[in-house]
């Protein structure tokens, strides 16, 4: 059983964002054939059809939010038989948009087309929504992100599809790819020319990673790019950052996904690099942030593995203004740990209070 006293005695074991840290990206990838549904198309909502559109861009950086997804060229009769996903680098999918209009007034969902311009859906504040009932084409322009706008809306998490807001969408560096399914007519098809994925990532600010670019994980368990060393989930634990680290105005907040179900971890802070940031082996992953080492937080992780502090990080960690301060996750991994250690690290962060 996990106790705070049991974290301490761990935790004993080390001794020892701002506007800065983050940037903006954009990344360009490749266009696609949309197939039509044919007799694999799956079920709605629970089987999806097996051959979807994809297209996959590389973001070198890892991320902290989505600003918008843009698809130029897009042509595609029925919108209202497709749905559009952003799938990240662990294989989540966060739904952009689903079937506008189906259930309200017709078993396809709008009849309108995508009429072969460029189309942008951000999380808010644009002049179009998805259609709530049956219409005339779409016309190129800027939308709103939508979980379903007739009268079935998108169950979250139904299919592997979560209902995720652009700007709650974090993940590592890596393949993110857009999604298009096709559920229900073999008379129609569809194509785009390209996409851009447009987002707020690291800068400098982001180091030690358990992807073979840092120190050797323990036992060879390499985690994905920008992730901490391999766990028992398949995959590394990601530490991002969104905010702004300003004492006066501390919206700073770390997050944390690709962990283990349910399994308890601490956010700690450091006001040194172990090994010139390359990290040093901790368990079954890398100890990167070291110095004068200071528990911030400790937290649940969920069922999909992912966490977030909840408290004022400038405040937890008594940080001051013009010092550097070095974040990192440390986490229980019991059942089936790579190495055999059962604990194990994220990648480490680097902030500027100011």
């Amino acid at each position: 059983m996990f106790t705070p006293r049991r974290t301490a005695t761990l935790f004993a074991a080390l001794l020892g964002l701002s506007a800065a840290a983050q940037a903006q990206f954009t990344v360009t990838g490749p266009g696609a054939t949309i197939p039509a549904a044919n007799n694999n198309a799956g079920t709605y909502a629970t089987t999806l059809p097996s051959i979807p559109a994809t297209a996959t861009v590389n973001v070198p950086v890892p991320v902290f939010q989505i600003d918008s997804i843009e698809v130029l060229g897009l042509s595609h009769t029925y919108v209202g038989d497709l749905t559009m996903t952003l799938r990240d680098p662990n294989g989540v999918e966060h739904l952009l948009w689903s079937r506008p209009a189906f259930g309200n007034g017709s078993i396809f969902g709008t009849g309108g087309d995508f009429t072969g311009g460029d189309y942008t859906w951000v999380e808010s504040g644009a002049p179009n929504d998805m259609p709530s009932v049956t219409g005339g084409d779409l016309l190129p322009g800027e939308y709103n992100q939508e979980f379903g706008t007739g009268q079935v809306p998108w169950n979250n998490g139904e299919s592997g599809i979560y209902n995720t807001p652009l700007s709650g969408i974090s993940g590592p560096a890596g393949n993110w790819t857009l999604v298009v399914y096709d559920w229900y007519t073999t008379a129609d098809d569809g194509t785009f020319t390209s996409w851009k994925l447009v987002g707020n990532g690291a800068g400098g600010g982001v180091f030690c990673f358990g992807d073979g670019t840092g120190a050797i994980c323990p036992c060879g368990n390499s985690g994905l790019p920008g992730q901490g060393c391999q766990n028992s989930s398949g995959t590394g634990v990601g530490l991002s950052a969104v905010g702004n680290a300003a004492l006066t105005a501390d919206t700073l907040q770390l997050r944390v996904q690709g962990g283990p179900a349910n399994k308890f971890g601490l956010f700690f802070q450091g006001n040194a690099k172990v090994n010139g940031g390359l990290g040093s082996l901790f368990g079954d992953g890398l100890r990167c942030a070291g110095g004068q080492v200071k528990r911030l937080e400790t937290v649940q992780l969920d069922a999909q593995g992912a966490s977030a502090t909840s408290g004022v990080v400038s405040t937890l960690g008594a940080a001051s203004a013009g010092t550097t301060l070095y974040y990192q996750f440390w986490y229980r991994d019991i059942l089936a740990s790579p190495c055999g250690l059962q604990f194990n690290t994220s990648n480490a962060l680097e902030v500027l209070w100011n």
